[in-house]
């Protein structure tokens, strides 16, 4: 399953939220976002049980902005997390983070809820 998760301004809109997935199904978070800063870092992240083992916490990765986009569209910052496959049942909310990585500002957290069913 994709979670998408899209940076406008300084509000991040993720959808689907919440997100239902079934235990042993791949998902994934892609990021986008129209701002012209560098760097930014998007971190999904568990503040206490983490459906994927206790292991893994957070899942991060980087955009930079390419300023060469196809006609008609914005330039922008595209990328995703690695895939998980969720090993415990139950209802969470976890944390979308964006980070400007110029001057480690955070431009925008988001808490969105996830539901593993067996």
């Amino acid at each position: 399953m994709k979670v998408r998760v899209v940076l406008i301004g300084y509000t991040l809109i993720v959808e689907p939220d919440p997100a239902v997935v079934v235990i042993g199904e791949p998902m994934y978070w892609e990021f986008s976002a129209a701002l012209r800063n560098p760097l930014i870092s998007w971190e999904v992240y568990f503040r206490d049980e983490s459906p994927f083992g206790p292991g893994l916490q957070s899942l991060t990765a980087q955009t930079a902005f390419d300023p060469i986009t196809p006609a008609g569209s914005s330039p922008t910052h595209r990328g995703m997390s690695p895939s998980v496959i969720a090993a415990r049942d139950g209802h969470y909310e976890y944390g979308v983070r964006a980070r400007d990585l110029t001057n480690d500002r955070v431009l925008a957290n988001r808490d969105p809820e996830l539901i593993i069913l067996q």
